[in-house]
């Protein structure tokens, strides 16, 4: 069987802040027909009710409130689907996004033990933030980050929901990172070691625990393109941006990457080379995009399916490069251009034609993988976000299918529709000691073959900005 955690919407706010599982795009029956799966999807708390710290009285912060949620989703499905022909001892976790971390996070905590036996983590990472130096002060006198612990669970629970939803925009206006970022609480993930508020990555590395036999990793060629970047559009649209040169490369950059402080200006000189922009048309939005993409999501996740691997987990990471008619891009061409006829759709985001078609957005799998022909921001209207579905996209998401499919019954991922062999990960140190990591290539055509973001995450790793 498989266990799907809805990936929120990202319409507004980063992951783990919104969304639900009544999506049309993440209905399961379609992946539940075809693959012969019991498919079932988790609805769990978000935002300040599902990840905020709080002070308990038994150590620890609830600050990963949302994922023992899922753990009780996860208990759930152990001791009842049998009731609905699914098997216990055959669980595969999987999400994207926000589900993808909190994949990896039931793939090391052992509070998961024994509810899964593998996972697939589309676009997510196994990082987790500690709770570091936050102080616990009374609502309504704390600002950003010093929101964080500020009422303890019983005093959150008797809150009315309206000041319970106050409280939660007041922690966003303020742009404290207790929401948006799962955070190491004494529970989900204990403390180890010298590890104190240790990340999935942690336990990982550690070979601490780990509860599963397999798993897929993957991202998406250009997993930057998402709605949190769209804070670049806004502000790069004003008359003095009019030009777009190295001067406003350097401010989308320095925007996209603001949770960096002043070291964003230090760190862009260093890599504005590697992100030319002639390689992207003189398009700043998407070479930032790229930028952003390759440091959060790539290079991440190949770091998690590099740690995997070498823990002995069968490992099989992807690179999804395939632009199509339900690909984010579209609509976020329609929703920031919408306003401002002046301006051209490629000073904005893809036309389908950059990058030769293999642009594929953040999210731009999820419709893929689920067989459901619609964009990711869904308004309600089935007949208007229903998207074009032709015979190269209709064979992709096959092949997805069948390969996530066979995989949660077997750990291994290679099924009759694909047209390569789907090989575990391999990597070697190059000459340079760098890193070559193979991945199979989901796109106009298929093909498993060195080339994950490899120069790239190299570059960010000589930055000393990446563990590997």
């Amino acid at each position: 069987m498989i266990l799907h955690q809805e990936p929120p919407d990202h319409r507004c706010v980063p992951g783990f802040n919104n969304g639900d599982a009544s999506s049309p795009l993440t209905n399961g029956s379609k992946l539940a027909t075809n693959q012969n799966k019991v498919v079932v999807s988790m609805n769990y708390r978000l935002g300040i009710l599902g990840f905020y710290p709080m002070k308990y009285s038994d150590g620890t912060n609830g600050g990963l409130n949302g994922i023992r949620d899922q753990q009780a989703a996860l208990q759930f499905v152990h001791d009842h689907i049998r009731s609905f022909g699914g098997n216990p001892n055959s669980v595969t976790v999987f999400g994207e996004s926000a589900g993808g971390v909190s994949a990896c996070i039931h793939a090391v905590s052992p509070a998961s033990h024994g509810l899964l036996n593998r996972v697939i983590m589309e676009s997510g990472g196994c990082e987790v933030s500690g709770p570091g130096a936050w102080s616990a002060v009374a609502p309504g006198s704390c600002t950003g980050s010093s929101c964080v612990g500020a009422v303890s669970d019983p005093e959150l629970l008797a809150m009315a929901p309206q000041d319970v939803m106050a409280l939660g925009d007041t922690l966003n206006a303020t742009g404290s990172s207790a929401l948006g970022t799962p955070l190491a609480d004494g529970h989900v993930l204990p403390a180890f070691g010298t590890h104190r508020a240790p990340s999935g990555l942690d336990y990982l590395n550690a070979g601490q625990g780990i509860n599963i036999e397999a798993i897929v990793v993957g991202v998406n060629s250009m997993d930057g393109t998402l709605a949190f970047n769209a804070a670049l559009v806004s502000e790069l649209n004003g008359p003095s941006y009019s030009a777009y040169n190295t001067t406003a490369f350097s401010e989308a950059f320095a925007l996209a990457f603001s949770f960096l402080g002043s070291n964003a200006h230090k760190i862009f000189p260093l890599v504005k080379d590697y992100y030319d922009l002639s390689n992207y048309g003189g398009n700043i939005y998407a070479a930032v995009y790229s930028a952003y993409g390759d440091w959060q999501m790539a290079c991440m996740n190949r770091a998690a399916a590099i740690a995997f691997h070498k823990q002995n987990i069968s490992t099989y990471l992807y690179l999804m490069e395939y632009f199509w008619a339900g690909d984010i891009s579209h609509y976020l061409t329609q929703e920031l251009i919408g306003n401002r006829p002046n301006l051209t759709t490629g000073n904005y985001t893809n036309d389908g034609t950059m990058l030769g078609g293999q642009w594929a957005s953040h999210t731009s799998e999820v419709g893929l993988v689920f067989g459901n022909a619609f964009g990711y921001y869904w308004t309600g209207n089935l007949a208007a976000e229903s998207v074009e579905w032709n015979q190269d996209t209709a064979a992709l998401s096959n092949a997805m299918q069948d390969a996530w499919g066979i995989f949660s019954a077997t750990g291994d991922p290679n099924s009759a529709t694909l047209t390569a062999t789907w090989e575990q990960m391999s990597f070697r140190n190059s000459t340079d000691g760098a890193l070559d990591v193979t991945a199979y290539h989901f796109g106009r055509s298929q093909v498993f073959e060195a080339g994950y973001h490899d120069d790239a995450c190299n570059t960010w790793a000589r930055l000393g900005l990446l563990r590997l």
